[in-house]
């Protein structure tokens, strides 16, 4: 299944698999905002599945924006589809323990 990547009320929503191919995708189009953005927001709630590869890539997304002054705020706690792999490959602090 090809990813989707869809904005609304202001937040990057995910749809699809999150895979080394399809996180390359997400990173630069998030890059592409932060470059106009000071913030991003990132839901991964409707990825249906994400490999190790995606978990570091969505990492190394975050702590770049960080290390940029820029704030990237991932959403995906309820989703049990990713909530393994982001254990395995101890990259769960990444998401944001907030809601909106």
């Amino acid at each position: 299944m090809a990813i989707q990547i869809k904005e609304e009320y202001g937040m990057l929503k995910i749809l699809g698999v999150l895979n080394s191919e399809t996180a390359r995708i997400t990173t630069n189009h998030v890059n592409q905002l932060l470059e106009k953005k000071e913030q991003v927001m990132l839901s991964l709630e409707g990825v249906l599945t994400m490999d190790k590869m995606a978990a570091r890539a969505m990492e190394k997304l975050y702590c770049n924006t960080v290390r940029n002054n820029k704030i990237l705020s991932i959403f995906g706690n309820q989703n049990s589809n990713i909530s393994d792999v982001l254990r395995e490959t101890n990259t769960h602090y990444i998401l944001s323990s907030d809601r909106v």
